[in-house]
């Protein structure tokens, strides 16, 4: 068996991450109280038009397949619109209908439950920043081509380009 190359003893250890650890008592009920208290903040303004991009967002912060934002906001709208079709089962049936306060914190709510089950914190995807500014500048090639060389002026570098169809052997001598 092949000796591996590198000690043990210089490796830091393995920590828990900060995703990795459950939230306190406590602001699991800020948060759960903060999904209640937003969509009725937003209902009282007249901003409830507001209230199903937030749940989109933070369906994508929980996401972590996608490597783009863009990416992660089409796999969480997939997903949220086919848990609509199956939930509106249950919102046929219950008191509140469609109204924005109930259906927005019920989903916020268990957001907030898949993230806590599933150790997951809330992230999005950073931007990595414009990637035409790290790629070398292309070249062109000519808008039109050059114009054609006639008799002997013409040059090794002119038989040879790309553009130029005939050699300079086979090129006839221009009369003027």
């Amino acid at each position: 068996m092949p000796a591996v190359s590198g000690r043990t003893e210089d490796q830091e250890p393995v920590t828990t991450s900060p995703a990795g650890r459950r939230p306190g008592v406590g602001l699991l009920l800020g948060v759960l109280l903060a999904c209640w208290v937003v969509p009725v903040a937003a209902t009282a303004v007249h901003a409830a038009w507001l209230l199903p991009p937030v749940v989109l967002l933070g369906t994508a912060s929980l996401l972590r397949s996608g490597r783009s934002l863009l990416d992660r906001m089409m796999l969480a709208l997939a997903l949220l619109a086919g848990l609509t079709c199956a939930v509106g089962l249950l919102f046929t049936v219950w008191p509140w209908g469609l109204h924005p306060v109930p259906v927005t914190g019920l989903a916020l709510t268990v957001l907030t439950v898949a993230a806590v089950l599933s150790r997951r914190a809330p992230r999005l995807p950073r931007p990595a920043g414009p990637t035409w500014s790290r790629s070398p500048p292309r070249r062109s090639p000519p808008a039109t081509s050059p114009p054609p060389t006639c008799g002997p002026t013409a040059s090794a570098s002119d038989s040879t380009s790309p553009w130029s169809a005939r050699t300079t052997a086979a090129t006839p001598h221009c009369s003027t």
